[in-house]
This record gives structure tokens, sequence and C-alpha cells, in this order.
């Protein structure tokens, strides 16, 4: 499970969330990009199974009800 924490600030409350991964290397935007849905709990957290194949990054989406999106900072898996 993947994990992270959104704010709600302004009035909007989030009305959904993704997680954005990848597991190509290479310059970050040129990868190619997978969405999976994330659950939004009652706690502020979002959260996501991990992918089938680790990502080499990943970041979440949070999208507001008046459809404005915003997104966490990339976090970049070290090679192992």
């Amino acid at each position: 499970m993947l994990a992270g924490r959104a704010a709600e600030r302004g009035g909007s409350s989030i009305a959904a969330a993704a997680l954005v991964h990848t597991a190509a290397a290479g310059p970050i935007n040129k990868l190619a990009w997978q969405t999976e849905p994330a659950a939004i709990r009652g706690d502020g957290t979002l959260a996501a199974p991990r992918p089938q194949t680790p990502p080499r990054v990943f970041f979440f989406t949070a999208t507001t009800a008046d459809g404005l999106t915003v997104s966490s900072p990339a976090v970049i898996v070290p090679e192992r």
C-alpha cells in the first residue's frame, strides 16, 4: 500500500484522487505514466495498492469538487 496525506484548504473538498507511477527509466518528462484510482480516507490520507511492477517514481494527485488538481512531490525510489 502506498499512502500520502492531503490537506483541504479554501473550502473545497477532495472529490477524487489518483496514484500516478512509472517503472520506466529516463528523463522524467519523457516517461510513460500509469494512473490508478486512490482512496480518500476520512483522516485525509490518500491510499492506493502498490502497482504490480514496482515503481521507480510515483506521486499522488487530488482533485477538488470544482475541478482543481494538485499533486504531491514525486517520490523517486532508490535502485536496489
